[in-house]
């Protein structure tokens, strides 16, 4: 048992010794990405390595913001499905509807809502959607997407279905309202 809290000490020591979570609010640019939003005060970030933003505000699992660009030649997570640069903003959104659907840790997955979007300045979409988690909990999410030359551009909000979503939903929109691709 001594052994095992020891080992803890340590995981915690380092994890909080290189966490990359730092508070934000206001303009925040991307110059890897080519994007410009504007981020929620007193929300913390993280930079992925891979590229992309993560947010939250109370933690991961009760909120998070991803944003960030998926380049149309790569192959998607969890479907075979592939998105080329000649495709209408709605069969971008089958696609990643599809990826959704074919993702193993999302289950009962529904789509609540689909409909076009400026994201970017750009024409794209909008996607609404519930699971449920394999601890049972009922999630939401909200996915905004658009094509740019080689590049799907996205943002994606999800939040546990009660309190949350709803809690933290005009938050997002008005990180979306904001996202702005750079050329």
């Amino acid at each position: 048992m001594r052994h095992w809290n020891k080992i803890w000490l340590v995981i915690l020591a380092l994890g909080s010794a290189c966490a990359p979570w730092s508070l934000v609010g206001g303009p925040f640019v991307s110059s890897s990405d080519s994007y410009e939003v504007n981020l929620p005060a007193q929300w913390r970030k993280a930079n992925f390595s891979s590229g992309g933003l993560a947010l939250t505000k109370n933690g991961m699992l009760l909120q998070r913001v991803v944003i960030g660009r998926h380049p149309i030649d790569q192959d998607a997570p969890h479907t075979k499905r592939k998105l080329s640069s000649e495709m209408l903003p709605h069969d971008v959104a089958e696609v990643v509807m599809d990826d959704f659907r074919s993702d193993r840790q999302k289950l009962n997955f529904l789509i609540l809502e689909s409909a076009p979007a400026k994201v970017g300045g750009n024409s794209g979409f909008r996607i609404v959607y519930s699971y449920q988690t394999g601890a049972n909990l009922k999630k939401m999410g909200m996915y905004y997407g658009a094509l740019d030359e080689k590049w799907l551009y996205f943002l994606n909000y999800e939040a546990p279905a009660r309190h949350y979503f709803e809690r933290d939903q005009q938050t997002f929109e008005n990180i979306a309202a904001s996202f702005k691709i750079l050329k």
